[in-house]
């Protein structure tokens, strides 16, 4: 949304300076192609320049004090922005069974631009993910992440996991936005499919007390490798939704292993 509205502003600033100029043959073409691709160019470097100064001024805690919804806007917008440069053509089926509240999605995990791709198709849903604490010191997209209620989880550390799936749950129920996990852990670089998935991660739903919804993407591996050149199709298929009732009702372990099979099957397909 952001890129389409550079564009356009962009358009209008190149169309009065060409106009300005009193060129009237073939070299206006050329003219207002150039001047086009500098002021979209010049209005993008700006708002990265912007942001950064911006990062610099948030708070550098853990947990923010509460939700904020410009955060929220600013990782959205930037999302579908690298989605669109990053030439990834989504096809999704399923989102008519995405619930209007929160939920707890869950899904495979292949590539760095999984979440970003999540991120940018469920715009209309404010969502975090719980991701590793290197992400956290990443230079301006730090302090907007934890700002947006991202959290670190060390898997390795389990009495850290489980006070993780808390803090995650507590921000469900608190802000009103649905959490991202990768129940594989990492991303996933082995020609395995699918990893084994963690069995605590459902948890998290059933202390939130909000659905399910299970994803399975394929081909996100592929983007970097084809990226510029080529366009990335990823198809995007939501394959279930486990009520929040369904998920109160299930031992965590069965549901774990219920939804790895779900994707593994699809997978495979």
């Amino acid at each position: 949304m952001l890129i389409p509205f550079f564009f356009i502003v962009s358009l209008f600033c190149a169309a009065w300076t060409t106009w300005a100029i009193p060129v009237r043959n073939v070299w206006t073409v050329f003219i207002f192609l150039g001047l086009t691709a500098a002021y979209t160019a010049a209005c993008i470097i700006f708002a990265l320049l912007l942001l950064l100064v911006s990062s610099l001024c948030l708070p550098n805690k853990e947990k923010p004090p509460k939700k904020s919804n410009a955060a929220f806007w600013i990782i959205r917008e930037a999302c579908i922005a690298i989605r669109q440069l990053a030439r990834v053509k989504v096809e999704a089926t399923g989102l008519e069974k995405i619930p209007e509240g929160p939920f707890l999605l869950l899904s495979n995990h292949r590539s760095m631009l999984d979440p970003i791709i999540a991120i940018s198709v469920f715009w209309r849903h404010p969502m975090a993910f719980l991701t590793k604490a290197e992400n956290m010191k990443i230079p301006v997209a730090g302090p907007y992440i934890r700002l947006g209620d991202f959290l670190t989880i060390d898997r390795s550390n389990p009495r850290s996991a489980i006070k993780t799936i808390h803090d995650a749950a507590e921000l469900i129920r608190r802000d009103d936005i649905s959490y991202g996990v990768y129940p594989e852990g990492t991303r996933n670089k082995t020609n395995e499919p699918l990893l084994p998935f963690h069995d605590g991660i459902p948890m998290i739903a059933q202390k939130a007390g909000v659905p399910i919804v299970v994803l399975c993407t394929k081909n996100t591996a592929d983007i970097t490798k084809r990226f510029p050149f080529r366009r990335t199709r990823v198809p995007f298929d939501v394959l279930h939704v486990y009520s929040a009732e369904e998920v109160a009702s299930r031992r965590s372990t069965d549901l774990s292993e219920e939804i790895r099979n779900m994707i593994l099957e699809h997978l495979e397909k």
